[in-house]
């Protein structure tokens, strides 16, 4: 058991439909969660919101495409909130003491989705992310390492270029996991449950792992280590498998928690010889 993960710790699994795909202008429209304890057992009702579409906002109608939601599937939905409200019963769910919220791509989306949704609300943006035992983790993260690391753990479905493919609804199939209705909120959610979980029975090791590092004061402690690390870059998984050895240098004197890190594949003698202007540029 890690310092992420105590005895009141639960998991919130959660995904947004939405009606756009720019997660700081466009607007959730869809909503759907689940809440596990830490070995994947479900605790009490699922939860599908659906938001209104606000008056101000026009959606993007490729995305209803995608979602099968429109602005007037929306009028038929007995539970869709004004986007004031569905925004106050997320950030109640997500600030509950011990919870770590759980996505696919949330990192890089989703939560976004909900800072710049909470802020527009008059809500504070960040404290569901910390504090009381709270945190975030991203299942995609998980996935893409366990492609460069232990890719004998899943079943890799690939694209018509022969890539790999990262797709919640592609690995779902490959890997026999239930995935009722892709571009669902609640049914991707309830997939990326499985997804981990299988993942963890496979290799607890390696999820308690990236749970123990998914806050960035226990990254900040491996770098000030100034030892080698193996990082997996998600921006160039089809080379070398994303692995890319790196040494930690220095943190970067202008942006806090930002490092400098050298990329060992390359001759380290090279160091000697950049100037600061090639720093910055590098950086």
């Amino acid at each position: 058991m890690t310092d992420t993960v105590n005895n009141s710790t639960t998991y919130l699994w959660y995904d947004y439909e939405t009606f756009g795909t720019e997660a700081r202008k466009d607007r959730p429209v869809q909503y759907g969660s689940f809440r596990t304890d830490t070995n994947f057992n479900i605790i009490g009702q699922s939860m599908v919101l659906y938001a209104q579409l606000a008056d101000d906002y026009i959606p993007s109608p490729g995305s209803s495409l995608v979602t099968g939601i429109t602005p007037m599937s929306l009028m038929d939905e007995e539970n869709a909130l004004a986007e004031a409200d569905f925004a106050k019963v997320i950030r109640d769910e997500m600030g509950k003491p011990g919870t770590i919220t759980i996505g696919y791509n949330n990192r890089n989306y989703d939560d976004e989705m909900t800072r710049f949704m909470f802020w527009r609300n008059l809500l504070p943006a960040y404290d569901t992310e910390y504090g009381d035992g709270r945190g975030r983790f991203d299942v995609f993260l998980l996935v893409i390492a366990v492609y460069a690391v232990a890719p004998q753990i899943l079943k890799w479905p690939t694209k018509e270029d022969g890539t790999v493919s990262f797709k919640l609804d592609r690995l779902t199939p490959a890997n026999q996991l239930p995935h009722r209705h892709a571009h669902d909120a609640s049914s991707d959610a309830f997939a990326t449950l499985q997804l981990a979980k299988l993942i963890a029975s496979k290799n607890p090791r390696l999820w308690e792992y990236a749970l123990s590092i998914s806050k960035s004061d226990k990254i900040v402690e491996l770098l000030n280590e100034r030892r080698p690390l193996l990082y997996v870059d998600r921006y160039s998984l089809h080379h070398r498998r994303g692995l890319r050895p790196v040494m930690p240098l220095f943190e970067n004197p202008s942006v806090r928690n930002e490092w400098i890190c050298w990329d060992l594949s390359a001759d380290p003698s090279e160091m000697w010889a950049i100037t600061e202007k090639d720093m910055k540029e590098r950086s």
